[in-house]
């Protein structure tokens, strides 16, 4: 993708916010920024190797029902309800439904446990047979033990989102200083970002979106690496948007089609700490898939990508404001989906400010 000009010497220049990290949430943040006519700087490595860049774009809060407390669960229902009915958002919101289902009976059998926690939780959950899964899914397999849909759900294009942001904020003035932090300071007057390089940039308000960062794993709450893969292809046919939710022999596995070819298949999760895209995940994230979507063996591999989910001790996220700080954090898979709980946190931030 095209690069912005980075900003390079911005040492000497007061800023009233500097933001650290520039991934979905410190765009979302510098956005608010300007709605309030702040200048920013957002300091960033630009190497596009964060979380934000890896993730599918699943914006499906029924999914998380099993993961998070109820009222985690209405935080995320309410982000996604401003997702698709506030214009900030409505650009890049595709809706699509959510359908779940299971492979094996065994696999079924375990989705049906799940789907009425989901009816529990106030989803309405609808049973298909299998011409109408083929119809929200066309290519699945006939050999499917069973599905149901949650209907009113939906998905983002990531990468054109951040490039969005990325393109309007430099239109708004905001600076991209290309560094990664290694510590920040504070006196009466001011907050200090210090980078790798030795440069600074200083600004009255702090905001850290670091995410997993050398910076977050010295704080608290502490927050812990979970490595994602995810897989990218593109269908020379375009079906509709729709996220499959599925069981696979008990292994978990979503597939996203975006309704323009665009596909992403992940579900992988593990807690090494270290980023990298491993043979194992790839190959069976690439089995379970065209087992769900056999028309997939056609679709061009475009490559993969693995990202750190930054999660919190108890799986919440957080935005804690102290002494001209915000810190937002803990996000987990769900940096896209809080979007507008980030926009609303940071401009609750600056109006105290």
């Amino acid at each position: 993708m095209a690069r912005l000009p980075y900003a390079r010497d911005v040492s000497e220049r007061p800023f009233d916010v500097v933001i650290v990290g520039g991934g979905v949430a410190g765009l979302v943040a510098a956005t608010a920024c300007r709605l309030r006519n702040m200048s920013v700087a957002v300091i960033d490595p630009g190497d596009d190797s964060g979380a934000s860049w890896a993730a599918a774009g699943m914006l499906s809060p029924s999914g998380e029902v099993s993961f998070t407390e109820p009222d985690v669960g209405n935080m995320m229902k309410d982000s996604f309800l401003r997702w698709s009915s506030d214009e900030t958002w409505s650009r890049w919101f595709i809706a699509a439904p959510t359908i779940y289902a299971g492979w094996t009976s065994g696999d079924w059998a375990e989705q049906q446990r799940f789907v009425e926690t989901l009816r529990d939780a106030g989803y309405e959950c609808r049973n298909l047979d299998h011409d109408q899964t083929s119809r929200m899914a066309p290519g699945i397999s006939h050999r499917l033990g069973g599905a149901v849909a949650v209907a009113e759900e939906g998905v983002v294009d990531t990468h054109r989102m951040l490039t969005d942001l990325r393109s309007d904020l430099s239109r708004e003035g905001v600076a991209f200083v290309p560094a990664r932090v290694i510590s920040v300071s504070h006196d009466d007057e001011r907050h200090t970002a210090h980078c790798h390089d030795g440069s600074t940039v200083n600004a009255r308000l702090l905001i850290e979106t670091v995410g997993v960062s050398d910076l977050s794993s010295r704080q608290s709450p502490a927050i812990r690496p979970q490595r994602g893969v995810t897989l990218h292809l593109v269908e020379k046919e375009h079906h509709p948007a729709v996220m499959l939710r599925c069981l696979v022999e008990s292994r978990p596995t979503y597939l996203l089609r975006r309704g323009d070819g665009n596909v992403v298949i992940g579900a992988t999760a593990d807690e090494s700490g270290e980023q990298f895209v491993d043979a194992y995940s790839v190959d069976h994230l690439l089995h379970d898939a065209l087992t769900l979507v056999p028309s997939l063996r056609e679709a061009e591999f475009v490559g993969a990508r693995s990202g750190l989910r930054p999660v919190s001790p108890d799986l919440r996220p957080f935005a804690l404001g102290n002494e001209g700080t915000l810190r937002i954090n803990g996000l987990f898979r769900h940096g896209y989906l809080l979007s507008p709980w980030i926009l609303e946190q940071t401009l609750l931030f600056l109006d105290a400010s």
